[in-house]
């Protein structure tokens, strides 16, 4: 299966990594802002996005180490969810990126990159 996200998306987190890092710190809605923007350019978000697959998966937000096997699949759909609930519920962004999860997410999607390009 190719790997259904843009070579712009590749390293997308790297520039934003002083903010993405998990824990309390100064926060600049800047960064939060120019990540937000990037983020959805990169169309990682899914166009046909289907909230049962969300269910299936808000375990894997529990814990960063917990998206060590997430599929690009996976990472999409808990993408497209944080966009959406973030719409709706501002803070779900923040409260991701404080435990990790976000870091962790981008992370997993690099890496999964470098694999395909690799194979």
């Amino acid at each position: 299966m190719a790997l259904a996200i843009t070579r712009e998306s590749f390293g997308l987190y790297r520039p934003f990594l002083p903010w993405l890092a998990a824990g309390e710190h100064d926060l600049s809605c800047e960064d939060a802002s120019a990540f937000h923007t990037k983020l959805k350019a990169s169309r990682l978000e899914l166009a046909a996005f289907d909230w049962k697959d969300w269910y299936e998966r808000t375990h894997l937000v529990d814990k960063p180490a917990y998206l060590e096997t997430a599929s690009v699949h996976d990472c999409r759909v808990i993408i497209s969810a944080m966009l959406r609930l973030e719409r709706f519920s501002p803070g779900v962004m923040e409260n991701l990126r404080r435990q990790g999860v976000l870091c962790a997410l981008m992370a997993r999607l690099d890496e999964l990159w470098q694999l395909s390009i690799d194979n």
